[in-house]
């Protein structure tokens, strides 16, 4: 379950960057916000473990050469999510090595994927004053995990795996 705070509870932080909590986001700065995520409406996604919980995070949102974009959450030991950008448009994705999920027989991999838009105050050219977009995190089995589910000879075997899974939330940035 070490993995699912990671990917979606991404740990309260306070809004203003520490860098003693993680390294220099790469590129130029584009904006500091604090991100907040509540499960899509029309979908939340398909994985039972995920709960109706939202998210919050602070992260870095910085743009390299060329169209690549990464948005670098501000806690330790954080991996910058990498990505592209077209105008104000960005997508941008980590991966978190194989671990655990409750109730699988097998490792699973995360991988969570930002993409929206920056919102600015006046159109184009004015300052960046927030992030308008969504979440997805998606969790399949490692290669070469084997069986996921739990033995249906198992007494209690718990709640099925399900993984190939998804969670689908809205995201805003202020």
């Amino acid at each position: 379950m070490r993995w699912l705070a990671l990917a979606l509870a991404l740990a309260a932080l306070p809004g203003c960057p520490n860098p003693a909590l993680s390294a220099p986001c790469p590129g130029q700065p584009v904006g500091t916000f604090q991100f907040a995520g509540v499960p899509a409406p029309s979908d939340g996604g398909t994985c039972y473990f995920a709960g109706d919980g939202g998210s919050a995070f602070a992260a870095e949102v910085s743009f390299g050469s060329g169209d690549a974009a990464y948005l670098c959450p501000q806690r330790a030991d954080a991996t910058p999510f990498q990505g592209t950008h077209a105008g104000d448009h960005l997508v941008a994705s980590t991966m978190f090595p194989p671990n655990d999920a409750s109730g699988c027989n097998c490792l699973v991999v995360v991988t969570e994927t930002v993409a929206g838009d920056l919102v600015r105050a006046s159109g184009p050219g004015t300052p960046v004053t927030g992030f308008d977009g969504g979440l997805e995190v998606d969790v399949v089995p490692a290669p070469d995990a084997g069986p996921c589910e739990p033995a249906s000879t198992v007494p209690d075997a718990g709640p099925s795996c399900g993984v190939p899974c998804q969670v689908v939330m809205s995201l805003s940035g202020s």
